[in-house]
């Protein structure tokens, strides 16, 4: 009986763990995609886009847009984020990766401290 609750418990520290590492990856997630939509829309050339009607956008300013995107998220417990972005034409790609730390598996000798997760999103810019 002993043994199976051995089991038991870290069956369960093992799922935290996972819950932890999954509920940070959505949170990247869903950070990348707000930061590439934001540097989409607001990167947007707005003189090429009345005078060509063409939808070109800035990378440097969609650096900038993407990098305060994500400093509005508020994912300071992932640690110090900074995405990588990528401008392609008329699309946008953000990526951005971190360091989660685990609860219980190190507690275990030679269970990993943290785990990394990233996240990539694209927006593209377009008329219509």
């Amino acid at each position: 009986m002993p043994v199976a609750v051995l089991v038991f418990l870290v069956l369960a520290a093992i799922s935290v763990d996972l819950a932890v590492v999954f509920l940070a990856e959505r949170e990247l997630s869903n950070a990348a995609a707000a930061a590439a939509n934001d540097a989409a829309t607001r990167g947007l050339d707005v003189d090429s886009f009345y005078e060509l009607q063409t939808a070109r956008i800035d990378p440097i300013l969609a650096r900038e847009v993407a990098a305060g995107s994500m400093a509005a998220k508020r994912l300071e417990h992932l640690g110090p984020l900074t995405p990588t972005v990528v401008v392609e034409g008329e699309v946008v790609t953000v990526t951005v990766s971190a360091d989660v730390e685990t609860i219980f598996a190190r507690a275990v000798p030679g269970g990993p401290t943290s785990m990394a997760v990233s996240a990539t999103a694209q927006a593209t810019a377009s008329q219509g």
